[in-house]
């Protein structure tokens, strides 16, 4: 059973509390931080893949659209949903570009927020099955699985790894 792992990023401190709280009483493991550069550094140095990314778009350190862009390559297994404060239409759009799961507006109602986070996390996990089924299926063909000590077996091994 996968965590369910949650991050905030929230500036507005009491917002960010009070959906630490209410996803914690939810059952999530919840992280809050509440800029750009404390999420970066959250996502990269503690090694953290949440399965949801909930995020305030506009921080004082930057936009969170950049950020998703960023590290997208690397972390690819997360749902990312923003919280607009003012509906840009822009910035909605260049969100589902980028992959994010949903956006929706400030102040919203928990209820609300919490159907689009469950959703997030049935669709992270899905992904997260695709990806390890496939890394399973590939390490089952992978060079190590050629079976044969010969020392013909082991030039062959070398020269798939080369190609």
């Amino acid at each position: 059973m996968m965590t369910n792992t949650l991050l905030i990023i929230e500036d507005e401190a009491l917002l960010g509390a009070e959906l630490a709280r209410y996803f914690k009483k939810a059952d999530w493991e919840v992280s809050v931080v509440d800029s750009v550069q404390k999420a970066e550094n959250h996502l990269r140095e503690q090694n953290l893949d949440p399965l949801v990314v909930l995020s305030d778009m506009n921080l004082p350190d930057g936009n969170a659209l950049d950020l998703l862009e960023k590290l997208k390559p690397e972390i690819d297994s997360s749902e990312w949903i923003f919280l607009t404060g003012y509906g840009s239409v822009a910035d909605s759009v260049r969100a589902v570009r980028l992959g994010a799961y949903d956006f929706i507006e400030k102040p919203c109602s928990l209820d609300r927020l919490n159907l689009l986070v469950e959703g997030a996390a049935r669709s992270a996990r899905a992904q997260r099955r695709v990806q390890l089924q496939t890394s399973a299926q590939n390490s089952q063909y992978s060079i190590d699985s050629l079976l044969g000590s010969t020392p013909a077996m082991a030039a062959l091994r070398g020269m798939l790894r080369q190609g």
